[in-house]
């Protein structure tokens, strides 16, 4: 079945003032929605080199879903089980499985490694990664990668590899963010236009405020970054959604209408429907 198109002409699911094309679009994203999560699966044979139905089985998972679950058929040959450097071999597959997809500039946070793949991993010790979740085995909230970056640098796509599976817990929950706002719309299109404000949602600025032994700094100093929950691709048109469920470190609007769609969008995210 072919990805569910966004049309840049007169017709525009997602204005509020075109009832027509957003109820058309609406029932076709409903009609195509995976039975299971095996429907999101492609089995890959050689990550570093695609196949031309694999990469196609791909990419139209992510345009119908927003998400595809790959599966490697021979998993340790891929990663290098065994030799003693896993890891580096992991970040070579990720580079190029995603290179073959189109992922081409990485976001290099500064706690990723010099190849700008972050290996995830608890750090017993602490230190400068103990200070961030994901580097640890507390639990994270629902977000979007890179909220708190300003618009050139939002995160349009993402790729998470498991290496090696954790003993116990480290289950993900994944969810389509175009399922969000058909939710919220459905319920109130009030909820949309609030969300999709300029200033919906803000991240104060940061100082940096952890040095080395040698006094530089650790962490990235960054500006205040206002920005919408909801809002267009200027290329492909297609909707974004840039969110994060943290209570500190986040100004929400202060107005009515932007406190009760917070609420709702919060209801949403906890509802747990498929």
């Amino acid at each position: 079945m072919a990805a569910i198109p966004i049309t840049l002409g007169t017709a525009d699911p997602f204005s509020l003032d075109d009832d027509l094309a957003w109820r058309d679009w609406r029932d076709r994203k409903l009609a195509d929605l995976p039975r299971s999560p095996d429907d999101l699966v492609v089995e890959i044979r050689d990550p570093f080199a695609l196949s031309a139905s694999e990469r196609a089985a791909l990419l139209d998972r992510c345009a119908r879903w927003n998400m595809a679950l790959y599966r490697l058929r021979r998993p340790t040959d891929a990663v290098g089980a065994g030799s003693g450097a896993q890891g580096a071999a992991g970040t070579r597959l990720v580079r190029a499985l995603g290179a073959q997809l189109g992922l081409h500039r990485l976001d290099r946070n500064w706690l990723a490694g010099d190849d700008g793949v972050s290996l995830l991993r608890v750090n017993p010790g602490g230190g400068v990664h103990g200070d961030y979740i994901p580097y640890t085995s507390r639990a994270i909230g629902w977000h979007t990668d890179g909220y708190y970056y300003p618009p050139a640098r939002r995160i349009d796509a993402m790729m998470l590899h498991c290496l090696n599976p954790a003993a116990r817990g480290g289950d993900n929950r994944l969810l389509d963010p175009e399922l969000v706002y058909l939710r919220l719309r459905e319920i109130d299109a009030a909820h949309i236009a609030a969300l999709s404000a300029a200033d919906a949602m803000t991240i104060p600025a940061r100082a940096p405020d952890a040095r080395d032994g040698e006094g530089d700094p650790l962490q990235q100093a960054r500006g205040q970054q206002a920005g919408p929950v909801f809002w267009r691709g200027p290329v492909d048109g297609r909707l974004r959604m840039r969110y994060t469920a943290r209570t500190r470190s986040i100004v929400w609007r202060a107005d009515t209408a932007t406190q009760a769609a917070r609420a709702a969008l919060e209801a949403v995210l906890a509802d747990g429907d498929r």
